[in-house]
């Protein structure tokens, strides 16, 4: 499986230990939009190719990385996509089965709101913090391995149709579900592996990592 991992300028979430284990356990390339370099710098991580209008990145750090042979991708600060979609799309073509998106939160509620709705455009992307994943689901997934973890489905579309869910603390069966409802809250797995499967909508579900 090809993995991309591609740190933004929100807030990295969690310890260091816990980006550097799972990136050692799962291989990928590594991306930054901006700021996010120096999370990667942090974490003593040399990325692959930065993207951004370098409104948040410095010309002195740019210039000791491009030595190092990173690819710098300059963009213009008016223009119409943010970093981070930036970074999407150029990823999309080159045929990354999963792209984890750290440090997608705790900054710009307006960044994080578009960075979640870029989730339904690259399906293949994920946030990953040692807190949470959160992903889109278009109709039928298979959650795995999280007995006991705390679960929220949150409507993205203007009705979910035909809802249900096995597996879970609270089931529904063919359940429609309209956008802002909190039907689907703070749910719990209770089994090693909970069906989710709807007939019409998007849905963006949001796993808590730690119990």
């Amino acid at each position: 499986m090809r993995t991309a991992y591609v740190f933004l300028n929100g807030e990295l979430q969690g310890s260091e230990q816990f980006y550097k284990d799972f990136m050692t356990a799962c291989p990928g390339d590594v991306f930054c939009a901006d700021g996010g370099l120096y999370h990667a710098g942090k974490l003593g991580i040399l990325p692959v190719e930065i993207f951004g209008d370098f409104d948040s990145t410095d010309g002195e750090t740019l210039s000791l990385y491009e030595k190092k042979g990173v690819v710098i991708r300059r963009f213009p600060v008016r223009k119409d996509e943010t970093d981070g979609e930036l970074i999407l799309g150029a990823l999309s073509g080159r045929q990354y089965d999963k792209i984890y998106l750290l440090a997608a939160s705790g900054g710009r509620t307006d960044h994080f709101l578009m960075n979640a709705f870029l989730l339904f455009r690259f399906p293949q992307a994920e946030f990953l913090s040692e807190r949470e994943r959160v992903f889109a689901i278009f109709g039928k997934y298979t959650l795995c391995g999280c007995k006991g973890k705390t679960v929220s489905l949150l409507p993205f579309s203007e009705t979910v149709e035909e809802l249900t869910l096995r597996g879970f603390s609270y089931p529904l069966r063919q359940a429609t579900v309209g956008m802002g409802s909190s039907l689907c809250m703070s749910n719990v797995a209770v089994e090693d592996r909970c069906g989710i499967e709807f007939s019409k909508g998007m849905i963006l579900c949001v796993v808590e990592t730690i119990t």
